[in-house]
């Protein structure tokens, strides 16, 4: 296993990750994996938008919430 390589320069650090400095407080990541989309993963997270925008927080002007999809194996 390769070795990771560490990013000390921080405008490097944000060129290549531009969330670093988003003014984001919070992270959700939801699961669209085969078994987590057999389970509705999709509607939960339809579901989960839905209610941040009804809140007025997912798409505020600085919104603080992220919702990301992600897969498991």
């Amino acid at each position: 296993m390769a070795k990771p390589e560490i990013i000390e320069n921080t405008k490097e650090l944000c060129a290549l990750a531009p969330v670093t400095t988003a003014p984001i407080r919070h992270h959700v990541f939801v699961c669209t994996g085969k078994s987590c989309s057999a389970r509705d993963s999709a509607e939960v997270k339809d579901a989960f938008e839905r209610e941040l925008c009804a809140r007025g927080i997912l798409l505020a002007e600085k919104p603080r919430v992220r919702i990301r999809r992600a897969q498991w194996s």
